[in-house]
C-alpha cells in the first residue's frame, strides 16, 4: 500500500513499536481552533482530540488531550458526507451502538477538507478490504432473478430511503429493508439466522462483504452480497448524475 508522506504533527509519540504510519491529517482551522489530528497506521486509526493549550504550548491547563484508537480489524467501513467546503467521515466500528456512533462521539470526524476526507476514507477501506473471492457475490441480474423467484430480499446498509435504492437498482421497494450495520452485530442468534439467504447491499461492497463474512464465519449464516455495491450500479446506469450518495 502507498505510504502518504505528510507531517506527523504530534502523532508519533502515540505509536506502538513496529507500527507504520500510512496517512496523517488534521481538522481544518475553519472547524476548530484546536483541530483534531488523525492518523491511519498499518494496525489502527488514531484520533488525537487536542486541547487548546496542549496543542499550542505543549501543556494541558484546562482540559486534557484525549487519544482514541481502534484496530483496523474492528472497523466495518466509512461513510463520507460532503458540505460546500468541509466534509465529515463517520467510521463504523463493529459492535458499537447508535450513541457511540453519533456526531461528537469521536468516530464521527467533522471539519475535514473534502479531498483529505476522501483520502482518509479510501485508505481505511483499502486497509480493511475483505477478500470477496470466497464470498457468495451476485451481480444485479442474478439479484433480480432471486427476487423475482421469491427466494430472497435485499438488506440495504446505507442511510438513504429504500425507494431511492429501489429506483437505482430497478427493483420494487417491497423487496428492500433498510438496516443499520451496527444493529446487525448486536442481534440475537435467532435474529441473525433470519438473515440467511438475504442479499446485502451497501455503497461500494465493502461493508456488505464485512457483514456477509461475519455472518458466515462467526454465526454459520449464509447470505449474499451485491458485487461492487450501489456506486457501481450508478456508474453503469447513469441514472443519477447529481446523486448525493457518498462512499462507505
Amino acid at each position: 500500500m502507498h505510504i502518504i508522506d505528510v507531517n506527523l504533527q504530534n502523532i508519533t509519540q502515540f505509536l506502538h513499536k513496529n507500527e507504520t504510519v500510512l496517512m496523517t491529517l488534521r481538522q481544518s482551522y475553519l472547524s476548530s481552533i484546536s483541530p483534531d489530528s488523525v492518523a491511519v497506521t498499518d494496525k489502527r486509526v488514531i484520533i488525537i482530540h487536542n486541547s487548546f493549550w496542549g496543542l499550542y504550548l505543549g501543556h494541558n491547563f484546562v482540559s486534557p488531550t484525549r487519544v482514541s484508537s481502534v484496530m483496523l480489524n474492528n472497523i466495518m467501513g466509512t461513510t463520507n458526507s460532503n458540505g460546500k467546503i468541509l466534509a465529515t467521515v463517520q467510521i463504523r466500528i463493529r459492535g458499537s451502538g447508535e450513541d457511540e456512533m453519533s456526531e461528537g462521539s469521536g468516530w464521527h470526524i467533522a471539519g475535514l477538507r473534502i479531498k483529505e476526507a476522501q483520502k482518509l476514507s479510501d485508505i481505511i477501506e483499502e486497509s480493511i478490504d475483505v477478500h470477496k473471492e470466497s464470498l457468495p457475490e451476485l451481480d444485479l441480474d442474478a439479484t433480480k432473478s432471486l427476487l423475482k423467484d421469491g427466494k430472497s430480499s435485499i438488506i440495504w446498509l446505507g442511510s438513504e430511503p429504500t425507494n431511492f435504492v429501489s429506483y437505482l437498482l430497478g427493483v420494487d421497494a417491497s423487496y428492500i429493508t433498510r438496516m443499520n450495520p451496527v444493529d446487525i452485530t448486536s442481534m440475537s442468534q435467532e435474529g441473525l439466522s433470519k438473515l440467511g439467504g438475504k442479499i446485502f447491499v451497501c455503497y461500494n461492497g465493502n461493508v456488505s462483504a464485512q457483514i456477509v463474512a461475519l455472518l458466515k464465519d462467526e454465526y454459520g449464516v449464509n447470505a449474499f452480497l451485491l458485487g461492487d455495491g450501489l456506486m457501481s450500479t450508478i456508474k453503469k446506469s447513469g441514472k443519477d448524475k447529481n446523486n448525493n450518495v457518498y462512499k462507505q
